[in-house]
């Protein structure tokens, strides 16, 4: 019996999420980017023939990056508030993520960057850690 296992391949997705924010979050923010992990070589079906990626919520970055630092902090504290309501897991289409640019995992712009990580935990402490 041939029990071939597929190795997991975690990436980074980076998503323009300004539009659910609120408008004096996003005077402030400029843009608000949703930061999730995927498994690039695991697809779900949800209730529906077309594949999606399981897509796991690690938290959201600001595009504006000439803030002083006190403002920084205090629209940092606001975000993660606002990252507390975020779903953990979304769900997405393979065919719209695999339609995304490859970006560097700090390049502030919508794509996806191969982190080069097989287990899940690691991914997303790295992201955490250095992206965040």
């Amino acid at each position: 019996m041939n029990t071939a296992c597929i190795t997991p391949r975690f990436n980074l997705l980076r998503l323009d999420e300004t539009q659910v924010w609120a408008e004096e979050v996003v005077h402030r923010a400029k843009q608000v980017f949703g930061i999730y992990v995927f498994d690039q070589n695991r697809r779900v079906h949800c209730c529906e023939f077309t594949p999606s990626y399981e897509c796991l919520f690690v938290g959201s970055a600001i595009g504006n990056t000439d803030l002083d630092d006190d403002v920084a902090e205090r629209l940092d504290a606001e975000i993660r508030e606002g990252d507390l309501g975020t779903e953990p897991v979304k769900y997405i289409h393979c065919q719209e993520i695999d339609a995304l640019p490859r970006i560097g995992d700090q390049d502030l712009k919508v794509g996806v960057s191969d982190l080069d990580i097989e287990d899940e935990e690691e991914a997303l402490e790295y992201v955490r850690q250095r992206v965040l």
